[in-house]
């Protein structure tokens, strides 16, 4: 696959097609393989076999074909090779499936009852596309309405084409002159069946082949544009984007600039990734003068569907933007990218971490574990001097992340300082005020110290059943999930908290919840404790 290309030390294309076409090429010179293909039964005319086959399954909407399926195709394409003068005889059909099963890639497919198909979808897209390319070579040398029609009608017309029909597109565009012109030919006859392929087509295409239906296409997408109607509208504007081509800028540019949020995010939203080129050339100079909100807007949205531009972008901007919130974005971006070795680079210049000692909140989130050592000592120091709590739990999460010799100490003492705190209240995910009109309530810490004792319990059981039994036997965190460490208590400790729980003073309604929590438990002490209680229990004194 890929990774053997690079280990290989071949420089890997930038194209899906042109990588696929790499690997294929490296299978098929393989020493395991080559001579196989070259001989007879294939007699080197394997690529013509896939081909065929390629295009017997995608015409079908199919992946998979039977043994008979097979031998037909193969059968069907000997033929024509003999026909044509390429081979002196046709072989055996099962001779040739045996060679492309066992030297190519084709699999045979148990788990699809023993059917055939491609090793993966997309060899079988990329094999259909070079059958595609036969046949539009074919019918460009010789164009005829009724031919158009029957290509438009079987292949254009079709979803199961798509992708073939964009791989050969990548292909036309790093051609010469004459397969530009065989791809602005193709996107002509696209435009008659769907506007938006077509000019997606023409995005994949490129400059080279974009200058040749400019005219036509820019025309048929402004005149779609103008019609009544939102949804003509909206396709419309998909289809600019999905040209790639700046040619629309009077129409992108007031949208993206405009006042209304949601015309803003739902014009970034309507083609992924989305095509800065549609902005032109100049598109940065005018970015520049946005607000550091509507910058970091800008690369929020591309960070849903992220590539090397969009990487590239934020590498630079998280340099040289001023805005906290355009670097956090940027931040976003790269990590979302798995851009990691950008944000190592980024992270070892002095200048970012003077900046994000001022941040660590935000910005150390963001950043993968291999980044995080710079910011510990910073880290621990803010960690006494924070009051919000979640940051102080963010603080915690990573110095547990990155297995800091001091990070289970520190949790301790948090879990204890959380409780000190004024201004919030500890109480059931699940509670619900009692008051039909409730007034505002404090925040809920309990979370905190869930996410924490469930970290020390991992690696301090004793230390964490002990401290919670203490909270216990205090009336506190009589729910879940603190109620769930009960049956991982030692009995001493359980026992104790048994008997704070059954204390005879407590409201019956108190009572009765907390016994229930115990019972499920099923632990021989809390068996006995409760017997006891009950045993003792006095009406009258109730």
């Amino acid at each position: 696959g890929v990774i053997d290309l690079a280990r290989a030390g071949d420089s890997l294309p930038i194209t899906r097609s042109e990588i696929l076409k790499k690997i294929i090429e490296q299978t098929e010179r393989s020493p395991d393989h080559a001579t196989a293909l070259n001989n007879p039964p294939c007699a080197g005319f394997h690529r013509q076999y896939l081909n065929h086959l390629a295009g017997v399954m995608t015409q079908a909407g199919t992946v998979t074909l039977s043994l008979d399926g097979l031998h037909a195709a193969v059968a069907k394409c000997s033929m024509t090779l003999k026909n044509d003068g390429h081979i002196p005889s046709v072989p055996q059909s099962s001779a040739v499936v045996d060679a492309l099963v066992n030297h190519h890639l084709l699999v045979l497919s148990p788990s699809l009852g023993n059917e055939y198909r491609f090793i993966h979808q997309q060899f079988q897209e990329w094999f259909a596309a070079e059958w595609l390319y036969e046949r539009v070579t074919v019918l460009t040398q010789s164009e005829t309405p009724d031919g158009i029609f029957a290509f438009q009608s079987e292949i254009l017309n079709h979803n199961r084409w798509q992708q073939p029909l964009l791989f050969l597109l990548e292909r036309l565009a790093t051609g010469a002159d004459a397969q530009h012109q065989m791809a602005a030919k193709l996107i002509r006859w696209a435009m008659f069946v769907d506007l938006i392929f077509a000019a997606q087509l023409a995005g994949i295409s490129g400059t080279g082949v974009w200058h040749l239906v400019r005219d036509e296409l820019s025309a048929a997408l402004r005149q779609w544009y103008n019609k009544k109607g939102n949804h003509h509208r909206y396709s419309a504007l998909t289809a600019m984007f999905a040209s790639g081509a700046p040619d629309f800028q009077d129409i992108i540019w007031p949208l993206l600039e405009s006042d209304d949020q949601n015309c803003r995010l739902e014009t970034y939203r309507m083609w992924r990734p989305f095509p800065l080129t549609s902005l032109g050339l100049d598109w940065r100079m005018r970015f520049e003068k946005w607000d550091a909100p509507r910058k970091a807007e800008f690369i929020r949205e591309m960070s849903w569907q992220s590539n090397q531009e969009f990487v590239g972008l934020a590498g630079e901007l998280i340099k040289t933007d001023a805005s906290p919130d355009v670097k956090l974005a940027c931040l976003d971006l790269l990590k979302d990218a798995g851009a990691y070795e950008t944000v190592v680079e980024i992270v070892d210049d002095p200048a970012f971490r003077e900046w994000a000692n001022g941040f660590l909140g935000h910005v150390l989130p963001r950043l993968p574990k291999q980044c995080l050592g710079h910011f510990i000592p910073q880290l621990k120091l803010a960690l006494g001097n924070t009051q919000e709590l979640n940051t102080r739990r963010v603080f915690i999460g990573i110095l547990r992340a990155v297995d800091d010799p001091e990070w289970m100490s520190l949790t301790k003492t948090e879990m204890n300082r959380v409780l000190a705190v004024s201004g919030v209240s500890f109480r059931p995910n699940n509670h619900l005020p009692l008051s039909p009109t409730p007034k505002a309530e404090m925040p809920n810490a309990a979370p905190y110290i869930a996410e924490h004792l469930e970290a020390i319990y991992k690696e301090a059981p004793d230390w964490a059943a002990d401290w919670l039994a203490n909270q216990l036997t205090q009336g506190q965190f009589w729910w879940e999930p603190f109620s769930n460490y009960l049956n991982k208590m030692p009995d001493v400790l359980l026992e104790k908290v048994a008997a704070a729980a059954l204390d005879i003073k407590l409201d019956v309604n108190t009572l009765q919840k907390r016994a229930v929590l115990l019972a499920g438990s099923n632990m021989p002490v809390v068996a006995k404790a409760l017997l006891k209680e009950y045993l003792a229990f006095s009406p009258a004194e109730n």
